[in-house]
């Protein structure tokens, strides 16, 4: 069986959602929903040859960060390979150079 994913303009909860999404145990989604309601985000869903829905994806409207207090985030931080040379600080060293 290969899936297509299937953007969807509007999206809005319904008996598909309900079956998929609804179920879920209580913690492992934070997303609920009354027939009709629209919802936030950008959602697609995943059908199958048939067109029967097998899954969901979204990209939900909330933004989380990280603590500051939390040792795994730096507001400083630079991505690995973005050490500027001091020979050339117009180009960035690249994963392979010394």
């Amino acid at each position: 069986m290969e899936l297509t994913w299937v953007p969807e303009g509007n999206a809005f909860w319904d008996e598909d959602k309900q079956r998929i999404i609804g179920v879920a145990p209580a913690g492992a989604l934070d997303i609920q929903g009354a027939p009709g309601e629209r919802l936030s985000g950008d959602w697609w869903a995943a059908t199958d040859d048939d067109q029967l829905v097998a899954g969901y994806g979204w990209l939900d409207a909330t933004w989380a960060a990280m603590p500051k207090s939390s040792s795994r985030w730096t507001p400083t931080a630079k991505p690995p390979g973005s050490e500027v040379s001091s020979s050339n600080t117009s180009r960035r060293k690249q994963p392979n150079e010394a």
